[in-house]
């Protein structure tokens, strides 16, 4: 099925129908790769039913179980799934950060290896490299990049082109 218009457009009714009940500024909407967190960021986002947060998950049945999702109602942790095989497009970690910090990571180690001819990169220079990287691409620019570039904030369900859809076209016969 793939990435593919009418799961798109639910998610973007869902995040709308949420959008208007809720109201969430953009610094309360998140985007959270693993439900095993949920208590830390309770603890440093201080969610509650009256200034509740929207966090957006893939949708990987592993991330998510009935206590994460008792835990999320509980506390004023509003959740949305990204639709199946879409966190390439959609998923603002994914677009914001870790594409361009696997970008930066093989440009240094490319960088590395031709000023360090023969040599093979170890340890201490996968750390020390990553380092530079993440220093370079953890940014507040790059973090609104991602929800910008993914039509989540501000809310842009005609985001993706009709060529972003055309792999999944073929899996629809």
């Amino acid at each position: 099925m793939g990435f593919n218009h009418d799961q798109v457009n639910q998610f973007y009714d869902n995040l709308l129908s949420l959008q208007d009940k809720y109201k969430f500024k953009p610094s309360r909407i998140y985007n959270m790769d693993e439900s095993e967190y949920l208590h830390h960021f309770k603890e440093n986002v201080q969610p509650t039913k009256e200034n509740p947060v929207l966090s957006i998950l893939d949708n990987h049945s592993s991330h998510l179980s009935l206590a994460a999702i008792n835990f999320c109602r509980d506390n004023g942790i509003h959740l949305l799934t990204l639709p199946p095989h879409s966190s390439h497009k959609m998923q603002p970690l994914d677009r914001g950060f870790f594409g361009p910090l696997k970008t930066k990571f093989a440009y240094e180690c490319d960088k590395w290896l031709t000023s360090n001819p023969g040599r093979v990169i170890g340890q201490s220079e996968v750390a020390q490299l990553l380092n530079e990287s993440f220093k370079k691409v953890a940014t507040v620019c790059n973090a609104t990049s991602g929800f910008k570039t993914s039509g989540i904030w501000p809310i842009d369900r005609e985001i993706f082109s009709e060529e972003d859809f055309i792999a999944a076209s073929v899996t629809d016969i």
